[in-house]
């Protein structure tokens, strides 16, 4: 408001300006008329006319190239936000290409028929953990189909409704699958324990198990296939009077940052 404002009265004071300078020449050229020759400070009067002028045109200019300076400061913000907007725009597709590229990938190697899904919402209220997700109308999806990342299990169809189905977490603690140590193939029962953690059940006090080690699903049952990433094991925890170990299993996946995802149609292998 204040620069439109500043705006008009310099268009308004350029055209009096103009006027003004007019007026005191032709005052000037009578005044010079008048005394002809007899007046011998025809200069000076000329001199401190336009001297005159300058002291007062002088500082109007200088406010008038402080307003073209902040207007061109503003043009170059707005452009500057524009291609910061364009920018992360660009970013934004770019990481999601990866995801696609990793997850199509991923999907390359597997011989289930993979069904894609976007995440659209999560739901970790009351001690339950799933996410929502959107799929296509002719997506043959059905309850207890797995859930994948390229990391590995995120969890399993809980329910389906038209274009959006509800996937039941590996972090849920109603979770539970038949898991494997990946090196030392000890077998055992991976249950949800708290955010992100699961537990091995079953695991004999003397069984070869490691921090680091890669525990996948067995396939001892019909919801997932063998192989599937359920995490790493972080802690154990021993005693030589319990007949069993407790293992701590991190989840492989991020949850957080679960964008996209693959079901798996379990019924039907390629």
């Amino acid at each position: 408001m204040f620069e439109v404002t500043l705006s008009r009265f310099f268009k308004k004071y350029d055209t009096l300006r103009d006027y003004s300078l007019l007026s005191l020449l032709l005052l000037l050229s009578l005044i010079l008329m008048f005394y002809g020759d007899k007046n011998e400070n025809n200069a000076g009067i000329h001199l401190i006319a336009f001297v005159m002028l300058d002291k007062i045109n002088t500082p109007i200019l200088a406010l008038q190239q402080v307003l073209n300076t902040e207007n061109e400061n503003s043009l170059l913000k707005k452009e500057n936000a524009f291609l910061q907007m364009q920018l992360s725009r660009l970013k934004e597709m770019e990481q999601e290409n990866g995801r696609l590229r990793e997850l199509l990938g991923f999907k390359s190697m597997q011989m289930y028929p993979m069904i894609p899904a976007k995440v659209i919402g999560y739901n970790r209220q009351a001690g339950i953990s799933a996410i929502q997700l959107e799929i296509s109308r002719e997506a043959k999806i059905k309850k207890n189909m797995p859930v994948l990342s390229a990391r590995g299990l995120v969890g399993k169809v809980l329910q389906v409704s038209g274009r959006y189905a509800t996937c039941q977490l590996v972090t849920d603690r109603n979770f539970s699958a038949a898991a494997r140590v990946q090196r030392s193939r000890v077998e055992a029962i991976y249950q949800a324990k708290e955010e992100e953690v699961g537990q091995l059940i079953g695991v004999h006090h003397r069984s070869d198990v490691l921090q680091g080690d890669v525990v996948v699903t067995s396939g001892m049952n019909s919801l997932f296939p063998v192989g599937l990433v359920l995490g790493v094991v972080t802690r154990i925890e021993k005693d030589e009077r319990e007949l069993f170990q407790k293992v701590y299993v991190k989840s492989a996946v991020e949850f957080a940052k679960l964008e996209e995802v693959l079901i798996v149609n379990t019924e039907d292998v390629l």
